[in-house]
């Protein structure tokens, strides 16, 4: 099975959750040091239990490199402990390919996260998918425009439209709750649903910064 980590995005389409696509030349992609993740460095180097951790942590910006060797970390704590995982490249970020020899695999990968991955792989994701904290379906319209999915205008409201023609019942997220937006009974836009199965479309749902990405701005 292949194990996404929750998707930093106030929109949710359940068909795109575990899409794997890889991109060529993300080898370069740095979370950089920024403001607008300040207060989350902070709180995860108080805490982060490793040494390593907080070494990667110390200046406030976490490289590929540090984030491949913290994935890799995990990988091999898991792998120690009967519970298969191999990295799948998504977008300039890993998802996990699982094989578990026993039934308490969860448990064996949340123990193998800490110290290794815990808050360096949420730190760095989160960072490339929308570095500036922006309103996330506001971000992923961007790209849509940017990977010349759509022309412009396009808005946060008319990615939600897009994604309710195409059948697909989507969150607004405001807050801690999440109202969906029922696409119940809605007749099924052929059109629309393929837009969204667009390579470049599935992209920008799965890294809503991708455009930085190809474009090398995103690190």
């Amino acid at each position: 099975m292949v194990v996404t980590r929750p998707a930093v995005r106030t929109l949710v389409a359940a068909a795109v959750i575990s899409i794997a696509v890889g991109v060529a030349g993300c080898a370069a992609a740095v979370a950089p040091a920024n403001t607008a993740y300040a207060a989350d460095f902070e709180d995860a180097r108080v805490r982060a239990t490793s040494q390593f951790e907080h070494d990667v942590l110390a200046d406030g910006k976490i490289t590929r490199a540090e984030y491949e060797e913290a994935m890799q970390r995990f990988v091999a704590c898991a792998n120690d402990n009967a519970v298969d995982v191999s990295l799948i490249e998504q977008a300039g970020y890993f998802v996990y390919s699982v094989t578990a020899a026993s039934s308490d695999s969860d448990a064996v990968m949340a123990a193998c996260q800490v110290g290794n991955n815990q808050f360096i792989e949420p730190l760095f994701v989160d960072q490339l998918m929308n570095p500036d904290k922006k309103d996330i379906d506001e971000v992923i319209a961007h790209c849509f425009v940017a990977m010349k999915v759509v022309p412009p205008p396009f808005s946060k409201a008319d990615l939600q439209r897009l994604f309710r023609s195409a059948g697909i019942v989507t969150y607004a997220v405001t807050g801690s709750s999440a109202a969906p937006l029922d696409a119940t009974g809605v007749e099924v836009d052929e059109a629309a649903k393929a837009i969204l199965d667009s390579p470049d479309a599935s992209n920008c749902q799965a890294n809503p910064s991708y455009d930085l990405l190809v474009s090398g701005d995103g690190g």
